[in-house]
């Protein structure tokens, strides 16, 4: 899977192993831990012999996107609840923080 902030200049985020000649539907999942405001997403599958086929692009936009919050911590590092009123670091799942007056 490679991904892309502009739809031109293409990354690679993550590569399966082949499958090979099953018969049953295979599902594959990766979770994309960027917080980009837009990005864009397509699949490239190689052949065993390296022959390839690209499918997409797709694009997913995060703008109305929420972080999920997992701790909220005064300036001592005391954990406080959302109806605490003071300076408050909020701690995301993507590992960033940030300090707020509440």
């Amino acid at each position: 899977m490679e991904s892309s902030s502009n739809g031109t200049s293409w990354e690679v985020i993550n590569t399966q192993g082949a499958a090979e000649n099953s018969i049953s539907t295979l599902m594959y999942y990766y979770s994309d831990n960027k917080f980009n405001k837009i990005t864009y997403y397509r699949l490239k599958q190689f052949d065993l012999d390296g022959v390839y086929d690209t499918y997409g692009p797709i694009v997913v936009s995060r703008e109305n996107f929420q972080k999920p919050i997992i701790k909220r911590t005064n300036l001592l590092g005391q954990e406080v609840n959302s109806s605490y009123r003071g300076v408050v670091i909020l701690f995301y799942s993507d590992g960033t923080s940030v300090k707020i007056l509440q």
